[in-house]
C-alpha cells in the first residue's frame, strides 16, 4: 500500500469577530435564552402584543400579535387576533389572520377561522380551518401594506336624498 501526504493547509484570519467565535464555544445550554411570554388560562388581554422571543397563548387574547419566535395557541384558548410569527402551532381558536414564515401547525382541537399565509403547513386530523390558505414552500412574500379603499363618491349620497324627498312627496299627497 502507498503512502499519500496530504497538504497542510495554512491558517486564514477568521473574518468572524473574536466575541463571536468565543460565543459559538459556549455550550447550547449555557447560552442566553430567547424570552418566553405567557398569556395563562386565567388571563384575558387586549390590545398589541409584540413577543421578542417564543410566545404561550393560553387564555384569551382580542388585537394583534407579533411574534420573533415560535408561537404556541393552548388548547382552551380563544384568540380574536391577526398573528404574525416565525412558527405557530394552534390547539385551541384563533379568528383572524395569521402569517407564520416558517411552519404552521394545527393540531387536532386546533380551529383557525380565518385566512392564512405559510411556508410550512402541518394539519392533524379533526382540526378545522375556515378561510383561505396561501402555501409558499419558497417562503412567504413580504407584501406592501394594501391601499386604503377610495372614497364614495358625493354624488351617491345627493341620488338617494333626492330620492328619499320624492318619496316623502308622494306619501305626503296620499296623507
Amino acid at each position: 500500500m502507498e503512502a499519500v501526504e496530504f497538504q497542510t493547509r495554512t491558517r486564514r484570519a477568521s473574518a468572524v469577530p473574536a466575541a463571536v467565535a468565543r460565543e459559538a464555544m459556549v455550550p447550547v445550554e449555557s447560552r442566553p435564552q430567547a424570552p418566553l411570554t405567557v398569556v395563562s388560562e386565567a388571563d384575558a388581554l387586549v390590545g398589541q402584543l409584540l413577543i421578542s422571543g417564543d410566545g404561550h397563548l393560553m387564555g384569551s387574547f382580542e388585537g394583534q400579535v407579533d411574534c420573533a419566535g415560535e408561537l404556541l395557541i393552548g388548547k382552551d384558548a380563544r384568540v380574536r387576533a391577526d398573528v404574525r410569527a416565525e412558527n405557530v402551532l394552534v390547539a385551541g381558536s384563533i379568528k383572524g389572520t395569521v402569517v407564520a414564515k416558517g411552519r404552521l401547525e394545527l393540531t387536532s382541537t386546533g380551529r383557525l377561522e380565518g385566512d392564512a399565509q405559510t411556508s410550512c403547513l402541518v394539519v392533524q386530523e379533526g382540526a378545522v380551518h375556515f378561510g383561505r390558505l396561501e402555501v409558499y414552500p419558497g417562503g412567504v412574500p413580504e407584501l406592501a401594506p394594501a391601499p386604503p379603499p377610495p372614497p364614495r363618491p358625493a354624488g351617491v349620497n345627493r341620488a338617494i336624498s333626492a330620492s328619499v324627498h320624492r318619496v316623502k312627496k308622494v306619501w305626503g299627497e296620499f296623507f
